[in-house]
C-alpha cells in the first residue's frame, strides 16, 4: 500500500524511468544490435557523455521549479568553454585560475539576469533570452569570431579518464565525468529533500506570497537560483572543454533545448513549484539515446531540432493532462 501511494505521487518519475528502460533495450538490442558486455560500456560510455548536458539540466529544472525559465545557458556554456580555453592556454599552472575566473564571470551573469527579474519584474523568457544574446554579442566580440587558447591535457582527464582496470569492452568501472556530475546531482537531491533549501524551493515555486509570509525571501531565493543555474551551466562549459580540448564558438546551443526537453520530460513544468531533478535525469538519457539514434539513422541537426521540438509538445501536453487531472481529483 505504502509502495502504490509512492508510485500515485510519483506516477510521471516512474513512468519516465520505464520508458528509459524500455528504449534502451529497443536501442542496443533491436536497432545496433550489442551484445549485453558491449552494450554496458557503451551506456557507461553515454553516461560519461551526457556529463555536460545533465550539469546545465539541474539548473534549468531548479529554474523551472522557482517560477522561471534561463534561456541564457546555452550561451553561458559556450561562453565558459571561450573562456577556459583563453585563460587556460594549454598550461597546466594556469587551471586553477582559469576554472575560478570563468565560473566567477558565470556567476556574475546568473545574479544579473535574477537581479533584473525580481526587481524590474520582467518575465524571466523575456530577460534571459536578452541576456543570451548579450552574452553571444560579448563572445563574438571577444574573440574576433576565432577562440583562442587550449585546454591543458590534465584538465581534460576529467572527462577521458575511468576508474578501476578495464572490465571487458569498457576502459574502467566508470567515468570520472560520470562521477562528477552525479556527486552533483546527489548534493542537490540531498538539498532539496533534507535542508530548508528543497522547502524554500517548492514553496518560492508553488506561491511566492504564500512563501513570502512564512519568512522566506523569495527574491534572494531566486536570484540564488539564477545564480546557481548560471554555475551549473559554466560547469557544463567546462566539461564540454575537457571532451573536446579547445574552445569552439556556440558549443552550448544544443544544450537550451535539450535541457529544457530533458526537464520538461523528467516531470517539471512550466507552472513552478512540480517536478523535480530525479526525473531530469531519465529525461537526459533518453534524449542522448535518441540522438545517438538519429545519429546512427544520418538524420541532420535541422531534422534532430524539428524531432526534439514535436518530443517537446508531446510531453508536455502529457504532464499536463496528468496534472489537470490531479487537480480535478483533488477538487472533489
Amino acid at each position: 500500500m505504502k509502495f502504490f501511494n509512492i508510485f500515485k505521487r510519483n506516477l510521471i518519475v516512474f513512468s519516465i524511468y520505464i520508458l528509459l528502460i524500455i528504449i534502451a533495450i529497443v536501442f542496443y538490442g533491436l536497432i545496433i544490435r550489442l551484445p549485453l558486455s558491449k552494450s554496458i560500456a557503451h551506456f557507461l560510455d553515454l553516461i560519461r557523455q551526457v556529463a555536460p548536458l545533465s550539469l546545465i539540466s539541474l539548473g534549468q529544472t531548479l529554474v523551472l521549479l522557482v517560477g522561471g525559465i534561463d534561456l541564457s545557458v546555452g550561451a553561458i556554456a559556450s561562453l565558459a568553454n571561450i573562456l577556459s580555453a583563453n585563460f587556460m592556454k594549454g598550461e597546466v599552472s594556469l587551471i586553477p585560475i582559469s576554472v575560478f575566473l570563468t565560473l566567477t564571470i558565470c556567476i556574475l551573469i546568473g545574479f544579473i539576469s535574477g537581479i533584473v527579474i525580481v526587481k524590474v519584474k520582467m518575465p524571466p523568457f523575456l530577460i534571459t533570452l536578452a541576456m543570451s544574446s548579450v552574452i553571444r554579442g560579448a563572445y563574438l566580440l571577444y574573440t574576433g569570431g576565432a577562440p583562442r587558447g587550449g585546454i591543458a591535457d590534465e584538465f581534460r582527464s576529467i572527462a577521458r579518464e575511468w576508474i578501476g582496470s578495464p572490465i571487458g569492452n569498457a576502459p574502467g568501472i566508470f567515468p570520472v565525468a560520470g562521477i562528477i556530475w552525479i556527486a552533483v546531482f546527489v548534493v542537490l537531491l540531498f538539498a532539496i529533500n533534507k535542508t530548508i533549501f528543497g522547502v524554500e524551493l517548492y514553496a518560492v515555486g508553488g506561491n511566492p506570497r504564500t512563501a513570502w509570509l512564512s519568512g522566506f525571501s523569495p527574491n534572494k531565493f531566486t536570484i540564488g537560483i539564477y545564480m546557481l543555474s548560471a554555475t551549473l551551466a559554466g560547469m557544463s562549459g567546462l566539461m564540454h572543454s575537457a571532451l573536446i580540448g579547445g574552445a569552439l564558438l556556440h558549443v552550448g546551443d544544443p544544450y537550451l533545448l535539450d535541457s529544457i526537453a530533458a526537464t520538461c520530460m523528467g516531470g517539471t513544468t512550466f507552472d513552478g513549484g512540480v517536478g523535480g531533478i530525479v526525473g531530469t535525469i531519465a529525461g537526459v538519457l533518453i534524449i542522448q539515446l535518441l540522438n545517438a539514434f538519429m545519429t546512427i539513422m544520418g538524420m541532420r541537426e535541422t531534422g534532430k531540432y524539428i524531432v526534439l521540438g514535436l518530443l517537446i509538445i508531446a510531453i508536455l501536453s502529457i504532464n499536463h493532462l496528468i496534472t489537470s487531472s490531479r487537480k480535478n481529483i483533488n477538487s472533489y
